[in-house]
């Protein structure tokens, strides 16, 4: 038996690059394949690994049900971390018990206006990064002086350069 994030990459692999999948959220659906997803969890698993983030740390996501969603999760389990949904529209003494209580190293936002509110009510707290600045490598809102290694495809943590 696999663990998930060795399953989760086994059958993103196992499928033709050209299956798609769609996923409908609200008004607005999106269709990517499975190499589509394995990409761009790969690259937000590895900028989640080069801020020291790995094996049973917390992430929290406020990424709406969607792309953004599905990504988040598999992101994060592929970086071996803990995924920990919040809606950033709770009242701030909710976030904060949240945040506190579960431990969360950093957050993941699917969009910088939700990066900015959760800024503005929380301050510099808890560091936060957009799935956008994570695709491009991006290292500006984190305060953290990572030090993680990269992921290798096994999904294990490769050696530092």
């Amino acid at each position: 038996m696999q663990a998930w994030p060795q399953a989760l990459e086994a059958y993103a692999q196992s499928q033709p690059a050209h299956t798609a999948c769609s996923i409908y959220a609200g008004q607005k659906e999106r269709s990517y394949s499975y190499t589509d997803l394995e990409r761009d969890a790969r690259a937000v698993a590895v900028a989640l690994r080069r801020r020291g983030l790995g094996h049973g740390d917390h992430v929290a996501t406020t990424c709406a049900d969607g792309y953004e969603m599905v990504l988040s999760f598999a992101a994060t389990a592929m970086a071996g971390c803990v995924t920990v949904p919040i809606d950033s529209a709770s009242p701030v003494l909710r976030l904060r018990y949240l945040l506190s209580d579960a431990a969360v190293a950093i957050t993941l936002c699917a969009a910088k206006e939700e990066m900015d509110a959760l800024h503005f009510k929380l301050g510099d707290a808890i560091p936060v990064l957009t799935l956008a600045q994570a695709l491009r490598g991006e290292q500006e809102s984190f305060d953290g002086g990572g030090g993680g290694g990269a992921l290798r495809r096994d999904g294990r943590e490769g050696e530092r350069r």
